[in-house]
């Protein structure tokens, strides 16, 4: 079972993040997470105020409801709906505490830094607003 005072789990199955056996920091709130397809380079970029074992497991209840709604079972369905699902590994991008306006920041530019073409994440959940670039010039 996962040790609730640690921030990584003693490789809980259950745990998207640790599942594999190479532990993460599943059990700091206030995170953004990447989800790998581990069948091509397909990458959903996501935040969560809870931590990320708890959101890994609504991914994989998704997943194994068959949620139509879910941008991962959306995926295996666009991708790899003629061989049996590769599956998905999660990882935690970085860690925030109670600061959501720097979480939802870090989001959207880690969803800016992926090329569309692997981006799984729905463009309606794009709701992200384009962060400016500042470029200094100095003479």
């Amino acid at each position: 079972l996962c040790d609730w005072s640690s921030d990584v789990c003693s490789s809980d199955l259950k745990c998207m993040v640790c599942g594999d056996g190479k532990g993460g920091r599943c059990r700091s709130d206030g995170v953004t997470y990447e989800v790998s397809c581990k069948g091509c380079e397909g990458k959903y970029i996501g935040e969560t105020s809870r931590n990320a074992f708890t959101r890994g497991r609504e991914h994989k209840s998704d997943l194994h409801k068959k949620n139509k709604k879910s941008p991962l079972v959306m995926h295996n369905e666009e991708k790899h709906s003629s061989e049996p699902a590769p599956g998905f590994e999660m990882k935690v991008t970085g860690i925030f505490g109670g600061d959501a306006t720097k979480r939802q920041v870090r989001e959207s530019v880690l969803i800016q830094q992926t090329e569309e073409k692997d981006l799984i994440n729905r463009r309606d959940e794009w709701r992200q607003v384009k962060l400016p670039r500042i470029e200094l010039c100095l003479s």
